[in-house]
């Protein structure tokens, strides 16, 4: 199962010994990420996340964007993970299902409830609502399927979301999609938890997009 947040909470306070003696500005440019320098000399590292950009503080390893707000606690942990990664395995080009990764089959059920089915509640009916908020977290649109995006949760770490709709009597389907090397950089769970956090990160969207138009 996808980790609790207590696990959550440990990792992340092992986060600095894990990372202690590190160059994490050297090795976070490995990893994909930029790096700003302040005004004082010390270096940031720019997370951007869903269309949030967000700084990491290579000392302290606090993360926060322009309003102090830190990034998810799930996904604090799963930056961590990222960053204990000396090299990164080039990208393969090739796309494959979450719940088909061979190692995800005691995961699959978890992928299913926790991701697929909230979008296709959300989306299965009318997939062109996947494009209205592509742009809201920094997302290309992709030809498969009804709608897709293609988007990147950690900077080497691309994913695809695709919906395929209701159509005379065949139900909806959507799939969450990671390129071939991501388990070569993620712990699995890692990869269960983005597809989760994802998946409700643009049902939430699509909410609030709904909720701001005028009723005509």
């Amino acid at each position: 199962m996808p980790y609790s947040r207590k696990h959550h909470l440990e990792i992340e306070a092992g986060a600095g010994k894990a990372l202690q003696g590190i160059d994490l500005p050297a090795r976070a440019r490995t990893l994909g990420f930029r790096i700003v320098e302040k005004p004082d000399a010390s270096k940031q590292i720019i997370v951007d996340y869903l269309g949030r950009r967000v700084y990491l503080d290579p000392a302290t390893l606090k993360t926060a964007d322009a309003g102090g707000r830190p990034l998810p606690l799930q996904m604090r942990t799963i930056l961590f993970h990222y960053l204990l990664n000396e090299t990164a395995a080039p990208l393969a080009g090739e796309f494959i299902p979450l719940r088909k990764i061979p190692e995800m089959m005691n995961y699959a059920e978890v992928i299913r409830r926790r991701s697929e089915i909230f979008l296709i509640r959300a989306f299965g009916k009318n997939p062109e609502l996947l494009f209205d908020i592509i742009p809201e977290v920094d997302g290309a649109r992709v030809d498969i399927g009804d709608a897709a995006v293609r988007l990147f949760p950690l900077p080497l770490v691309p994913m695809l979301v695709a919906i395929h709709g209701e159509d005379e009597g065949i139900p909806a389907e959507a799939s969450v999609m990671f390129d071939r090397s991501a388990p070569s950089l993620l712990h699995l769970e890692d990869l269960v938890v983005i597809a989760e956090l994802v998946s409700h990160k643009l049902v939430n969207l699509t909410a609030s997009e709904k909720a701001s138009r005028p009723v005509s």
